[in-house]
């Protein structure tokens, strides 16, 4: 993009010719960059510096995300329970290393933290923009996005259609109709051919059936039984928000939870930096569980669990031996209790 080649931004030859100048070999043949052209405009300026320069402000940077992500939740945990809470985010091995190898999922976290707030406040229309800015990962906003709809949030699904249209329009302009051509040709390819993706790293559904029945059954069954698993677990996330929920309710805290925990089970792609998403979930569960009058064993117990199995000694075994699918059934389990929670008798 700096070098004004941007209508060949999704040029996987290109793409390894210019991760090549950083002689970084952890990989054979280039780390696709996958994502619409307008996530470049924030990584624009540190592309002027050299590659250890841009690494390190990239990585300060992160760290002041999750100081805001604990600047915007805080004022909606109990004060008791904060210091566990920061605890949990600033020790989360996800963050840990989303930060050492400077991935954006902190940056997504931190969308995540501010339209929940936006939301708490009533402010739906900017909740919807704040959200939308999330699309370059598109499998993790499109949930909450549905949400929206479901519960007819019109101002947030106008903010996010509005946004989302803008944004697309600027990746179009950024790098021309071919190379918009281009980028869905380079994600269909990367879908046929799995390449640069293992489902064997990711707990999410998709990685827990891949690792149950891929080797017992055509590949095309194993798809569409992913499928209908993940609209079949989005319909019952949706349906935790029948009726009116009051904003200053505990308990749409713990749906919001609900829904983050299901949107990571229904990922496409789901890597370990990509849970920096479930300590938002994790701080509302221990804020809910340990809070006065509303304590519970349950959730407590399943959010320290969490946290023990994605520490960084744990979550290497996983990764090593390729069990992470695994986990999935650790996030279902934390689905099923919140709603367990949420159905209860207030």
């Amino acid at each position: 993009m700096r070098d004004g080649h941007a209508a060949h931004l999704y040029d996987l030859k290109l793409q390894e010719l210019y991760q090549g100048r950083f002689n970084i070999r952890i990989r054979d043949g280039a780390l696709p960059y996958n994502h619409p052209a307008y996530q470049l405009l924030f990584f624009l300026p540190l592309a002027r510096l050299d590659y250890p320069t841009a690494f390190l402000i990239w990585g300060a940077m992160n760290c002041f995300f999750v100081i805001g992500i604990s600047k915007l939740l805080w004022p909606y945990v109990e004060r008791d329970n904060r210091g566990l809470c920061a605890a949990l985010l600033f020790g989360f091995f996800p963050v840990t290393a989303a930060l050492w190898q400077g991935q954006d999922s902190i940056l997504t976290a931190l969308l995540f933290a501010a339209t929940f707030v936006s939301l708490k406040r009533g402010r739906d229309g900017l909740a919807g923009c704040l959200i939308a800015l999330g699309l370059y990962k598109p499998h993790l906003v499109i949930p909450l996005a549905a949400m929206f709809v479901f519960t007819r949030q019109w101002r947030a699904v106008l903010g996010f259609a509005v946004t989302g249209a803008a944004l697309a329009l600027l990746s179009t302009v950024m790098v021309g109709w071919g190379g918009t051509f281009v980028y869905w040709q380079l994600l269909w390819w990367i879908a046929e051919n799995n390449y640069s993706i293992d489902p064997m790293k990711m707990a999410n559904l998709r990685g827990l059936l891949k690792y149950l029945f891929a080797a017992a059954m055509p590949g095309a069954i194993v798809q569409g039984l992913i499928v209908a698993t993940s609209i079949a677990m989005l319909v019952w996330a949706m349906s935790a928000w029948k009726g009116k929920i009051a904003r200053d309710d505990p308990m749409f805290d713990l749906r919001f939870a609900q829904l983050v925990v299901v949107t990571l089970l229904l990922s496409y792609h789901l890597y370990v930096h990509d849970l920096s998403l479930l300590a938002l979930a994790l701080i509302v569960m221990l804020n809910g569980a340990l809070s006065p009058g509303r304590k519970d064993s349950t959730l407590l117990g399943l959010a320290i669990a969490a946290f023990i199995a994605l520490s960084l000694p744990v979550a290497q075994l996983f990764l090593q031996e390729r069990l992470m699918p695994w986990l999935a059934i650790l996030l279902l389990a934390i689905a099923v209790a919140l709603r367990r929670r949420i159905s209860l008798p207030q």
